[in-house]
Parts: structure tokens; C-alpha cells; sequence
């Protein structure tokens, strides 16, 4: 039984990394959106893993949101997600490099519970270590639960 709706925005290396581990773990419903439909057809045959072009489809009932996108596209992704963030409440985990929570924030209308994560090149291996920050309303289970995420592909804290 899957707990968790965790929706990657971007289905890059470090996107496809994690999500090929935590399929593996059957644990948490599996979901990827990506423009790219070369992309999009490898990570469908990873199991349990549903892929989608559209970003608002595939956010969809998330419990969190993971985004993995290049920083210079990230004001547009979150702006657009905008609304449905604020609908559904999601943790969201950013691994946008040099993007902090609060750019975050401001283009999700003051929307706090973000956790920024710096996952290295070894997490593509299952061998990495990774970096977790949360800002002002992430909780304890917010916590757990990107520690989680990113334990599948090494040391995570």
C-alpha cells in the first residue's frame, strides 16, 4: 500500500536516480512529469511509475512535489503551479541549485513548506550524500519523509 504521492517535476538524471530506487521500494505512489518524450517513455518502465507532460496532471493529489528542473526554469514551473500548491498543501523539495526558499516562496505567494536538498553526482550510483534544509513551516514529518526520499540514493541529513 502506497502512503505517499510524490511527484517529480523533471525526469532528469538525478529525477530518474531516485526514482528508479524509491520504485524499488514499492512504498510511495510514483508519479514524473517531463516535456521530453524520450524521457518520459524510459521512465515509464521503471515499475509503478506514472509519467505525464503535463505538470498540472501530474501534481495531481501530491503529498509532495519534487522539484528537479534546471534553476533557470524554476520561477516559471513554480509560478504556474502556483494555485494547486496552494490547493493541495504539498511538501515541496526543491533541488534546484542556487535557488533558495525564499525565491520559492515568493513565487508560490508566500507558500513555506519547502525543503531544499543538494544531492551529489554519487546519488546517480546509490552511492551520494545529501544535504537537507528546511525552512520555517516544514515539520518533523516533513522531515522524515524527504530524508527518505533521498536515503535511496545514499546518506541523507
Amino acid at each position: 500500500m502506497h502512503s505517499n504521492r510524490i511527484t517529480f517535476v523533471g525526469g532528469g538524471n538525478m529525477a530518474g536516480a531516485l526514482l528508479a530506487r524509491l520504485a524499488k521500494l514499492d512504498r510511495y505512489d510514483l508519479r514524473v512529469a517531463d516535456p521530453d518524450t524520450a524521457q518520459r517513455e524510459q521512465l515509464a518502465k521503471l515499475p509503478g511509475v506514472d509519467t505525464f507532460i503535463d505538470n498540472q496532471e501530474a501534481v495531481d493529489g501530491a503529498d509532495c512535489i519534487v522539484f528537479a528542473v534546471k534553476p533557470q526554469i524554476m520561477r516559471a514551473v513554480c509560478t504556474n503551479l502556483t494555485e494547486t500548491v496552494g490547493d493541495l498543501q504539498p511538501l515541496l523539495v526543491s533541488i534546484a541549485a542556487g535557488i533558495e526558499c525564499d525565491h520559492i516562496s515568493r513565487w508560490l505567494n508566500g507558500y513555506r513548506r519547502i525543503v531544499r536538498v543538494m544531492p551529489n553526482t554519487p546519488a546517480l550510483l546509490g552511492r551520494g550524500a545529501t544535504g537537507l534544509y528546511g525552512d520555517r513551516d516544514v515539520t518533523e514529518d516533513d522531515i522524515a519523509l524527504a530524508t527518505a526520499v533521498f536515503s535511496a540514493v545514499g546518506l541523507a541529513a
